[in-house]
Formats: C-alpha cells, structure tokens, sequence
C-alpha cells in the first residue's frame, strides 16, 4: 500500500510537473504572441505614417503642377496680349502710313 501511494506521489508530481511545463509553455508562447501584436501594431502605425506623408506629397505635387500650369497660362494669355497689342499698333501704323500716303496722293493731284 506504501508503494501504491509513493507511485500516486510520484505521478501526480510528474502530473504536476506536466502541467508546470504546459503553463510555462503557455505563459511563453502569449508572451511571444503578445510582442508579435505589438510589433504588428508598430508596423502597422509607421505604414499609416509613410501614407500620410506619401498623401501629403502627392497633394503638394498637385499643387505645384496647378501652380505651374497657371503661370504657363497666365504666360500665355500675357503673350497673346502682347501679340494683340502689338498686331493693333501695327495695324494703326499702316492705317496712318495709308492715310499720309493718300494725304500726298491727293496734294500731288492738285498740283496737277
């Protein structure tokens, strides 16, 4: 009978010394589990942060290729003003030049 509970003892130990095993394994593995969660989460924060940043330059080169396209338009409405200005006063000078010519046309006809 002594034996019978010596074998009990010794069983339940290594039951317990099992169990001891399982729930160190148990507490380690949530332990890594618990780190890779973490990791993940820092992971998962600093890809929010470089999309917010690539965001924010995506909206900043819109920016400067609107700004850039205004000032090739504003350029261009500039030259085409300047071009109209410059085809009206070419077209006043050829007015007045006609207009000195058929003044002498016409003092030469009365001299005639």
């Amino acid at each position: 009978r002594a034996q019978e509970i010596k074998m009990e003892e010794k069983k339940r130990a290594l039951q317990e010394a099992e169990l001891h095993k399982i729930q160190r394994e148990k507490e380690i593995n949530e332990g890594k589990l618990r780190k890779e969660e973490e990791e993940a989460m820092a992971q998962q924060q600093r890809l929010m942060a470089l999309e917010k940043q690539l965001n924010e330059r995506k909206r900043e080169l819109k920016r400067k290729e609107e700004e850039r396209e205004r000032k090739q338009n504003d350029i261009e409405q500039m030259n085409k003003a300047l071009t109209e200005k410059e085809l009206d006063s070419n077209a006043r000078l050829i007015v007045a030049r006609r207009q000195k010519l058929k003044e002498k046309e016409d003092e030469i006809q009365l001299k005639f």
